[in-house]
């Protein structure tokens, strides 16, 4: 089994080569600290598990997490971060096998790694109880009516906008507007963006 680490900090690196190394003897570790170093390693050797931070050096894993998945379709992809905001852990649990935060136990990874080279999307503890908060309610529900407008305001059209392009009253748009506020728990447009976005409510 090969395991690549991609993270710009060698400190981190050198230390969970080192863990892993113990915990999976028979694995091969391969590490790199930018993205080209990245992508030429992925083109060069048969990766079975990536361990990817968010923030790598210059680069964002936002920018190029679609494209390596599409190129790399077989490789699992573990996210390993700080970054514990809610619409980063939804973004990339909806794209890659698992998340885990850096200052969680060293368990979790081992655990997370075992769990997805036998198939299973891991989501980690800490992360997990992020999560727990901002998902859904499974019986939450959205009218045609609201879904509509979400669109429009997805298209950044204001409620004039909106009630022109759906030949409705602004009042109506401000009521389906008011009520999905209160379904995702918001207080304002910049909330509800980033929620929907990250919930994959509307397809972009």
């Amino acid at each position: 089994m090969n395991i690549l680490f991609a993270d710009d900090h060698h400190l981190i690196l050198s230390g969970l080569q080192n863990l892993l190394s113990v915990k999976i003897p028979n694995a091969t570790f391969l590490t790199c600290d930018n993205k080209t170093a990245l992508f030429s390693t992925l083109s060069k050797e048969k990766i079975d598990i990536l361990l990817l931070d968010i923030k790598f050096g210059k680069d964002h894993a936002k920018t190029f997490i679609n494209l390596l998945i599409a190129d790399y379709p077989a490789v699992k992809v573990i996210m390993l971060s700080s970054v514990s905001d809610e619409s980063t852990i939804l973004y990339f649990n909806k794209r890659t096998h698992g998340y885990i935060l850096k200052t969680e136990p060293f368990e979790e990874i081992t655990k997370g790694i075992e769990m997805v080279i036998n198939g299973q999307q891991y989501i980690s503890q800490k992360t997990q109880k992020i999560l727990k908060a901002f998902t859904l309610p499974q019986q939450l529900h959205f009218t045609n009516r609201e879904l509509g407008i979400l669109k429009e305001i997805m298209q950044e059209k204001s409620t004039n906008q909106i009630a022109e392009t759906l030949n409705i009253s602004v009042k109506t748009v401000e009521m389906h507007k008011h009520n999905i506020y209160i379904k995702l728990d918001v207080k304002n447009i910049t909330g509800l963006v980033k929620k929907v976005i990250a919930l994959g409510l509307i397809e972009n």
